[in-house]
């Protein structure tokens, strides 16, 4: 057998650094060090909550470990963001002036300190990591959608864009426009070896490849799992411990369970829901990563809104063995429809939820009078339009 490439061949993610560590922009040390010994009006849960979720890990050079303390988080999310700032004037050609910034920069973090504003809980945890200034600034995203109307084209971006969202904490909506547009094919399974690398673009590579067989009928090669760090590794980039290859292999393996009976047949409701409730279940396992979904569907698809039928599917919505847990299931309804069956589900099982997308594209709130300014929405995800 032959050994391939790494997974990373196949990606299309790249990693650029935002910007030249030399050219980074720090606050003062003489402002910073009187902030230490401050201790902050936590009220009596925040402490908690901020060393529980949005601490981070600080590695020294022998691999030991403490937490940030409040003020190296805020000086870590301010600096981060003065960073984006900075690199927009250097690639904009605009001039940057280091003492406005820096006097912007310590009102920025003294209102931070004391509790006059903060960013959001993505902000808090991500911005300023290496995680955002080498990949970018997906993870300081909340929420994303994508369409599954492409799958007939034989193109699987759909899943790769979910998994790879959702291995950085956005919450993702995706919806059922792809059923019936193509029919899943029989991959052709090889010898050769692919490694997989150790990180989420490897990750999302290896899904990549799997879709794309059954969607296309490529090759799908042997996967070589040794290169990821095993279970309980910390995870210094993103924060956290590695989950091993474990969940990654369990989905591999449950995605050609599910696919293989349906060679020949259209792509359904089913298939694509579970498919990315696998890739959900995956990233749920990765410790620190968390995995929200949202899938839009029509409330004549009677697939769809059986599919958190517990007494048709015991062993798909087990909270423990199942898969069908990671998403919120949602209809899209129209103003004045019967609403009868749907409330039948709802009662049984608590879903599948209602949206109208109509209310969604003509009103910012419900209370205004409409301003169309998401006319373009084509659906939603797990907090907003899209």
């Amino acid at each position: 057998m032959d050994k391939l490439l790494t997974t990373t061949e196949f990606s299309h993610l790249t990693d650029k650094p935002i910007i030249d560590n030399r050219f980074k922009f720090k606050l003062s040390d003489e402002f910073i060090i009187r902030y230490e010994s401050v201790r902050p009006k936590w009220g009596p849960l925040g402490e908690f909550v901020y060393l529980r979720t949005y601490s981070r890990w600080i590695y020294d050079d022998d691999g030991n470990r403490r937490k940030e303390k409040w003020f190296e988080t805020i000086r870590r999310v301010v600096e981060g963001t003065f960073n984006v700032q900075k690199k927009w004037c250097l690639d904009h050609k605009v001039t940057w002036n280091n003492h406005k910034a820096q006097k912007s920069a310590k009102i920025m973090f003294d209102k931070m300190f004391n509790f006059k504003f903060l960013p959001s809980g993505r902000g808090l945890w991500m911005q300023g990591t290496d995680a955002v200034e080498i990949k970018g600034g997906a993870a300081l995203q909340s929420c994303a959608f994508t369409t599954t109307d492409k799958i007939g084209e034989g193109d699987v971006s759909c899943f790769e864009f979910l998994m790879d969202m959702s291995m950085l904490g956005v919450g993702v909506g995706f919806d059922t426009e792809g059923k019936g547009t193509i029919l899943i094919k029989e991959p052709r399974y090889i010898d050769d070896i692919v490694e997989v690398d150790d990180t989420r673009e490897g990750w999302v590579a290896a899904l990549s490849i799997i879709m794309k067989g059954f969607i296309n009928g490529d090759s799908i090669p042997v996967f070589d799992f040794s290169k990821i760090r095993p279970l309980g590794a910390p995870i210094k980039t993103f924060g956290g411990e590695a989950s091993g290859p474990e969940p990654l292999i369990s989905m591999i393996d449950k995605i050609q369970e599910r696919l293989i009976p349906c060679i020949g047949k259209l792509i359904s409701t089913t298939n694509i829901v579970d498919v990315m409730n696998l890739i959900g279940k995956c990233v749920v396992s990765g410790n620190v990563r968390r995995s929200a979904e949202l899938s839009l569907g029509y409330e004549n698809d009677e697939e769809f809104i059986n599919l958190k039928n517990f007494e048709m599917y015991p062993e798909e919505c087990d909270w423990q063995t199942g898969w069908r847990w990671a998403s919120n299931n949602t209809v899209k309804c129209t103003v004045g429809q019967d609403y009868t069956h749907l409330g039948e589900r709802i009662a049984a099982n608590g879903e599948p939820g209602e949206i109208w997308m109509e209310n969604i594209r003509n009103y910012g709130r419900m209370i205004d009078a409409p301003d169309f300014a998401d006319y373009q929405a084509v659906g939603t995800n797990p907090s907003k339009a899209a």
